[in-house]
């Protein structure tokens, strides 16, 4: 190796090429005769049995020894080692094999490389030599270069080859430029797509001086390597010419379609001149990637799109450059956020176009179903292409922030009817389905699920997963998070409140000496307005958690999901969509709301049961003719409070409620009224009379009727229990001796009490009077 670096540096040394074999020549004989030397050494000090046999054991071994020597330029090194190899299983591991093979093994790789040098050294001459229009020539060339670099790894032929490899280069970017003049200007020549422009059979046979030209071009680019996106093929480049010199007039000069504020005109110009362009374009030039696997309609546009980048780099590098000028100008900031945000949202859609209109993947290849990889689009070389771009996605993060902050506050967290619900929303077309389910939303919520969609819009179709990732995180998530917060700050501060206006409304001192009572008008409006925050709160909740569950099903964000989990798989062992954490949350919120909701009719039922626990009496002996006074407060604000959570509520959670509702005021009548006085006759007239008027009374708004939807609470068991108290506290038979008759009173009814233990009939039995 050290032979052949100090011989050979350069391409020049090549002419001394035999000078340098015969010295190797020379070292083979040197070589020849330190061998005898050695031999002779070695072998007399092996212990021989006579003269003769060492003569002979000698002879043998330096036979042998010349014998390699004289082939050397025969054997490679692996050739050399077998031999070796076998001479020292002959005569055993001597020192003067081991110096011989060295020197041997050096022999044979300079010889080598000399020999592949002097290839190269010819190579050269027929380079210097070849005809510029030669093209199979140089890919022959080219070829035999790769040959030789294949066969040896030693410095000096690679640097050989490295330097043949300039020289053909050369040759080739020499062609290149004779071929782009001659099909520029026979293009010129035919006025290609200008407004003169005429297709002519000139033009159009697949045999055309203009198509062999330019697929002469592909042929010579494809000497150096075929372009991969977003590189081009210097064929398209010169066809594009006048389409290019159009887009520059337009958009790289003082014109005023170059605007900063307005890439959507560039994105369309290019749109246009593809739509209008594009069957000619490939009428005359169709065929010039045949053999390449390229489709045609693709490679026109990766060169089309080489402009627009440039001038998108050279937008944001200006944004970048104004917005880092602003430190504390905070309209300005907005304003260039505002460009900045536009223009990539702008490139977003154009690509998007590409993909729909032209179904453009530059990485796709006619021989395979399946592109090589994913186009990031326009927008991923702009964000993608150096640090500078990582200050834009910075910029363009905060910037919309900011704006989607702006947006919460204004439009959803701080508009004066956040959280009143939006009674008028029809939902869409799928949800119309069903109108009586539909979850109906606040102002705030439903303003929140369409600045939440209008945001997933701008990254939708980014493609770049870190980049839409940030963006989710950091913004989508955030105003998640602040809304959630927002609800259970409410909520906490609400109902701290609710017992106490509940008791305050139905205070003694709240209602008129009138036999029906009335509640006091502020007190009521009050209490209503209370139900009507809680109402607001669940359906805030609630939509934002339906919506939640849409989400996670949406392509974009189950794709972004897979991805993160990807990158964490220890972070994410028990959720299974990039919400999760968000539905049980927003899901608990919706629990302790709809907790609320049940207490604050608790509450309400049994203040307005209070005096009629408290006072009513059940031992009368006159037979009742009215309702009692007492139960008047319980219908008179129910049925209001029960129509405001109706049109609020989906039916099936109406119903929940409902049912919890008749289970809390039939607890009342049975725990602190029948279970705790003494009847009379009467007394159970009037009990039954009171039950059946709240029950008449309410019977809408508590589905206390039959229902062929299935809605209906008059199978509630705490309702029947009631209902079977009243049947056996009626029961004249049931005065017997205590327990002696309870199978036949069970059997007496048609329901056979079996709501009712035998503990609870023996213990209602004791409470009727004689």
């Amino acid at each position: 190796m050290d032979y052949i670096n100090a011989n050979f540096s350069t391409l020049e040394d090549f002419g001394k090429i035999d000078s340098k074999i015969n010295e190797l020549v020379n070292n083979r004989e040197y070589i020849k005769l330190v061998a005898n030397s050695k031999i002779s050494r070695s072998v007399d000090a092996d212990e021989l049995d006579t003269d003769e046999a060492k003569s002979k054991r000698v002879e043998e071994f330096y036979d042998e020894i010349q014998e390699v020597l004289s082939s050397l330029n025969e054997h490679d090194t692996d050739a050399v080692k077998n031999a070796f190899s076998s001479l020292r299983e002959k005569y055993g591991s001597l020192k003067v094999l081991n110096s011989l093979e060295a020197n041997v093994e050096d022999v044979v790789y300079q010889e080598k490389v000399a020999k592949l040098l002097e290839r190269a050294f010819q190579i050269q001459k027929k380079v210097e030599g070849l005809d510029h229009d030669d093209i199979q020539a140089l890919s022959s060339i080219i070829d035999e270069i790769g040959q030789i670099e294949e066969v040896s790894t030693a410095e000096a032929v690679q640097e050989a080859c490295s330097e043949l490899r300039e020289i053909v280069k050369d040759r080739v970017y020499e062609a290149k430029r004779k071929a782009e003049t001659k099909l520029s200007k026979a293009l010129e020549a035919e006025n290609w797509l200008s407004p003169d422009f005429n297709k002519s059979e000139k033009l159009t046979s697949p045999e055309s001086a203009i198509m062999k030209t330019a697929r002469r071009l592909v042929d010579i680019q494809a000497l150096v390597a075929i372009p991969e996106y977003p590189e081009s093929f210097w064929a398209t480049d010169v066809i594009l010419r006048p389409i290019f010199v159009r887009f520059n007039y337009h958009f790289n000069s003082q014109k005023d379609t170059n605007k900063l504020s307005k890439p959507e005109w560039l994105f369309d110009y290019m749109e246009n001149m593809l739509s209008e362009y594009l069957p000619v374009i490939k009428l005359v030039f169709g065929e010039i990637f045949s053999g390449y696997s390229r489709f045609f309609e693709y490679e026109i546009i990766t060169s089309l799109l080489k402009v627009v980048r440039l001038k998108l780099y050279n937008i944001v590098d200006i944004i970048n450059r104004e917005i880092s000028k602003l430190e504390e100008d905070e309209p300005e900031k907005e304003k260039w956020g505002r460009v900045l945000s536009h223009l990539f949202y702008e490139t977003i859609f154009f690509d998007q176009r590409l993909r729909n209109n032209f179904k453009y993947n530059p990485y796709a290849r006619i021989e395979k179903s399946y592109p090589t990889d994913r186009w990031l689009g326009l927008i991923g070389d702009v964000l993608l292409r150096t640090d500078k771009e990582t200050k834009a996605v910075d910029n363009w993060l905060s910037f919309e922030y900011r704006l989607a902050t702006q947006s919460f506050n204004n439009e959803i967290i701080n508009i004066k009817n956040a959280f009143q619900i939006d009674y008028e929303y029809q939902g869409s077309e799928e949800s119309n389905k069903g109108t009586s389910n539909l979850i109906k939303p606040s102002y705030s919520a439903y303003n929140l699920i369409k600045l939440f969609d209008g945001l997933t819009n701008h990254h939708r179709y980014l493609n770049i997963v870190k980049y839409q990732l940030k963006f989710v995180s950091r913004i989508q998530l955030n105003i998640l998070e602040i809304y959630l917060e927002k609800i259970n700050q409410l909520h906490k501060q609400f109902d701290a409140s609710l017992s106490q206006r509940i008791v305050n409304t139905f205070m003694p001192g709240g209602l008129t000496g009138e036999k029906k009572s009335k509640i006091d008008n502020k007190s009521r409006k009050e209490l209503l307005e209370s139900l009507e925050m809680l109402a607001g709160l669940h359906c805030s909740a609630n939509f934002v958690l339906s919506n939640l569950e849409e989400w996670s099903d949406d392509l974009i964000f189950v794709q972004l999901w897979e991805s993160l989990k990807k990158m964490n798989r220890s972070s994410f062992r028990t959720e299974q969509t990039i919400f999760d954490s968000f539905i049980t949350r927003y899901g608990d919120t919706l629990k302790k709301i709809r907790g609320s909701i049940h207490q604050y009719f608790r509450d309400q039922i049994k203040a307005a049961l209070k005096q009629y626990v408290n006072s009513t009496r059940w031992d009368i002996s006159y037979s009742p003719s009215e309702i009692s006074a007492e139960i008047i407060p319980l219908v008179q604000i129910l049925p209001t409070s029960l129509d405001l959570l109706k049109k609020s509520l989906p039916k099936v959670e109406y119903f929940i409620i409902t049912d919890q509702i008749v289970t809390n005021f039939c607890f009342i009548f049975f725990d602190y009224i029948i279970t705790n006085n003494q009847f009379s006759i009467n007394g159970v007239n009037q009990l039954n009379m009171d039950f059946n008027y709240i029950s008449d009374q309410l019977k809408h708004n508590l589905f206390l009727v039959s229902d062929v939807s299935g809605y209906s609470n008059l199978q509630n068991k705490s309702y029947l229990k009631v209902k079977q108290s009243i049947d056996l506290l009626n029961n004249r038979t049931s005065k017997s001796p205590e327990g002696e008759h309870i199978p036949s009173l069970r059997h007496s009814a048609d329901h056979h009490f079996d709501l009712l233990s035998d503990h609870e009939i023996r213990g209602l039995v004791r409470r009727v009077l004689d």
